[in-house]
């Protein structure tokens, strides 16, 4: 027997919210479907953050700023948050349902790669998601597939705006950070050597990010071991990973190769990778 569902307060269900089930929950968040009378012919997602679980400085930094950064983006193929309530004790924020789950959660089902022509459908979404954020001033900087939410007719949306950040470097118009953040699985080479008082271009780090997550999709392993960090770290630098599955297309090894490029200056960006052969193709 399913737990009971928690009741809404006031301030929540006057404006026309109803939970309807549990389907996902986090360290700190419950994850429901739910129902909303502005929008009575779909189901929506609800996420309800508790803040017994979080200390104030988390509330502070990172839910207000993935609230305001995902308020300030409208794309098709970035999660649409339609309302956020906070009382004392918890943040509501309802936004578009996934009803496919993340692209983790369908290469955890099927434990194999996904075809090279469904990742390339993926991927179309993924980068047009990132070139807007991009464009608009805004790194993800936890780019991976757990972050990739499938909704209807399989259209991926980015989500889990955590670590985004939308500081721009005033001399060159670029996201600087100096702040370590994101899955180490996934993470740019950059960010792992990052010293102190350096900075890194987070647009860049996000497509290096996607490399491993493209990497992931299309052979189901990771391109380096992070088990051993200096190991790791010089296989990064040296771009030295293995492409063991025969079957994949030249230009889709092409792209991998210029997503894991370990110079930011060099690497691909996202509006360049948008028109990337292996993209350009239907087959």
């Amino acid at each position: 027997m399913s737990d009971p569902l928690p009741e809404l307060p006031k301030a929540v269900s006057k404006l026309g919210f109803a939970l309807t089930k549990k389907v996902g929950e986090g360290a700190f968040s419950q994850v429901y479907s739910a129902t909303w009378t502005d929008k009575p012919n779909k189901t929506i997602a609800a996420k309800v953050v508790d803040f017994s679980k979080v200390n104030k400085l988390w509330i502070e930094k990172n839910l207000n700023n993935e609230l305001k950064i995902l308020q300030s983006l409208k794309h098709t193929n970035i999660i649409v948050v339609h309302k956020v309530v906070k009382t004392t004790s918890k943040a509501y924020i309802f936004m578009d349902f996934a009803r496919g789950g993340s692209i983790a959660d369908e290469l955890e089902k099927v434990k194999q790669p996904l075809s090279e022509s469904k990742v390339k459908k993926y991927l179309r979404d993924i980068i047009a998601g990132l070139t807007y954020m991009h464009n608009n001033g805004v790194a993800h900087r936890d780019i991976k597939p757990d972050n990739f939410l499938i909704g209807d007719n399989d259209r991926v949306m980015l989500s889990d705006f955590g670590f985004a950040c939308f500081s721009l470097n005033e001399s060159n118009g670029k996201l600087m950070r100096g702040t370590k953040c994101g899955t180490t699985e996934y993470q740019a080479i950059e960010i792992k050597i990052l010293g102190q008082g350096q900075v890194y271009d987070a647009k860049c780090a996000d497509l290096y990010s996607l490399g491993v997550s493209l990497y992931f999709m299309v052979l189901f392993a990771f391109p380096f071991d992070i088990s051993n960090e200096s190991e790791c770290i010089r296989r990064q630098k040296s771009r030295e990973f293995y492409l063991k599955n025969s079957k994949l297309s030249d230009t889709l090894k092409t792209l991998i190769y210029d997503l894991l490029d370990p110079n930011p200056k060099t690497r691909i960006t996202a509006k360049k990778a948008e028109t990337h052969a292996w993209l350009s193709t239907n087959n």
